[in-house]
């Protein structure tokens, strides 16, 4: 008999972005990743009579009937009740997310951590932070196939981070009074195809590939100070030059390039695509929050699909 527990859980986690650093970082220069906190994911758990339950905008029903596309989800929930050795536990799952999926924003990875977090607290159960990375990289690797780990910890850890491929990652500070407008195009990103288009300009001029490499990676180092010392304006003016740089890498899109230009004639100090491009989403700094929601505004009314304000 299957006994029903009288109470529920509630696990919430946040996006993240790339701020700077972007395609240079697949052949080992740095990038620069924050959270997003201006989305979210919210799982709640709550008790069943019998079986394990599912409840999300792909999907309502049993868990060992979700589809392939959904391999990951089944994955992480499945993963955590053995983690807690619960998996004969009946139990209902509802997932709400503001987070836009195939934008670069960690979707995955924050629905993954909030399925840990909610079940971890309705069975009463503490969680090392290296646990909860463990077991959100595990459900990455069947989304993603190899990923390099950063959506796991940032979203993870809430934390600014600093990274090159094959190095630890790096926290960083941020002690800046701007704020970051996040607009979406609509438009899923291309990440496979825009990394293919870069590996193709590496190999037909190599000298503008090494170039561009080293402009965005210089960068980066440059945005890591400015972030710890307060200069929006720097940070911003290099956010736009890298924006020129991704261009002539071939990977952003016209309506891309259409809010980023939007922007930047209504005061934004900086504005460039965020991930991995070809669609996606766009990021701009704004002084104030007061600039940030007229500048969100502005983005929805010339075709932003969605728009985010957020402390930087």
């Amino acid at each position: 008999m299957n006994i029903t527990k009288k109470k529920t859980a509630t696990g919430t986690a946040s996006g993240k972005i790339i701020l700077i650093g972007e395609h240079a970082a697949v052949y080992g220069h740095p990038a620069i990743a924050i959270p997003c906190t201006a989305v979210q994911t919210h799982v709640n758990i709550s008790p069943a009579k019998n079986g394990l339950y599912l409840y999300c905008d792909l999907y309502e029903g049993l868990i060992d009937d979700m589809p392939e596309l959904l391999t990951g989800l089944k994955t992480i929930i499945n993963a955590t009740l053995y983690y807690l050795n619960q998996e004969h536990t009946p139990l209902h799952i509802r997932i709400e997310s503001s987070i836009p999926s195939e934008r670069g924003m960690g979707s995955s990875a924050a629905v993954s951590c909030a399925i840990v977090r909610s079940l971890c607290q309705y069975f009463n159960k503490s969680i090392t932070t290296k646990e909860l990375i463990h077991l959100v990289q595990i459900a990455e690797k069947v989304v993603h196939g190899n990923p390099s780990g950063l959506d796991a910890t940032i979203i993870s850890t809430e934390t600014p981070l600093f990274f090159e491929k094959g190095k630890p990652f790096k926290k960083i500070s941020i002690n800046t009074t701007g704020y970051l407008v996040i607009a979406d195009t609509g438009l899923t990103g291309q990440t496979k195809q825009a990394i293919e288009k870069v590996a193709t300009l590496k190999k037909v001029a190599p000298k503008t590939h090494t170039s561009i490499m080293t402009t965005l990676s210089n960068m980066t180092h440059r945005v890591t100070h400015y972030l710890a010392t307060n200069q929006l304006h720097a940070l911003g003016q290099t956010m736009t030059h890298a924006h020129h740089a991704l261009q002539k890498l071939g990977v952003s899109h016209p309506l891309l390039d259409q809010l980023v230009s939007l922007s930047l004639e209504h005061g934004a100090l900086g504005a460039k695509l965020t991930g991995g491009g070809l669609g996606g989403c766009m990021i701009a700094l704004a002084k104030t929050k007061q600039d940030a929601d007229a500048l969100r505004c502005i983005l929805l009314s010339k075709g932003a699909k969605q728009a985010f304000v957020q402390p930087l």
